[in-house]
Formats: structure tokens, sequence, C-alpha cells
């Protein structure tokens, strides 16, 4: 007995799609997602601005400040790290979604 065949599209409207590239059709519809390329780009600029303000603090010099200015350099990369992860871990689950998503329509 033959396997039944796949069906034409994953969609339900007309031939398959295929991965060529963008899609202006997937860019209108936020299908295709632009921040998580932006995420690397925010955390550079961020962890610039931290360590730049770490070290002017820093710079300073007064006996409190040498403390703040080390404290903001590791905590505040870290923290900024951290929020940037759980933005990306978000779109990551988004991506699983459609991924089943289009599993399921099969």
């Amino acid at each position: 007995m033959e396997p039944t065949p796949p069906p034409t599209s994953s969609t339900g409207y007309g031939a398959p799609r295929q991965p060529s590239g963008f899609d202006w059709g997937d860019f209108i519809n936020f299908r295709y997602l632009v921040t998580p390329g932006f995420v690397t780009i925010i955390y550079v600029i961020g962890a610039i601005f931290i360590t730049l303000a770490a070290l002017a603090t820093l710079a300073n010099g007064s006996g409190g400040a040498v403390i703040f200015g080390i404290l903001l350099f590791i905590f505040g990369n870290l923290y900024w790290r951290v929020i940037l992860e759980f933005i990306i871990v978000l779109f990551r689950i988004n991506e699983g979604i459609q991924s089943i998503d289009r599993r399921g329509r099969m």
C-alpha cells in the first residue's frame, strides 16, 4: 500500500510556499520579524553606554562613586543582558509555536 501524498500547501491556499528569502507579504502580515536582528545591535549599544557610565562614575573618584561604578559595570551589564535574553526567548517561543502550527496543518 502506498503512503498518501502530503498536502500541496501548508497554508491551504494554492501552491506550497518555498523559502526563497524575503517576502513582502510575510513582512506586512508580521510573519517575518525584524526585531530579533536588532536585538544584538541594541545590546552592544546599551552595553557600551553602561560601560561608559560606569567608567565615568569611576573617574569621578569619590569613595562611594568608585564602588557604585564597579557595581554599575558588573550588575548593569548583567541586568541589560538578562532583559534582552528574555526578549529573545519570547521570539524563540513564537518560532516554536509557528513550527508546531505548521506541522499540525500537514
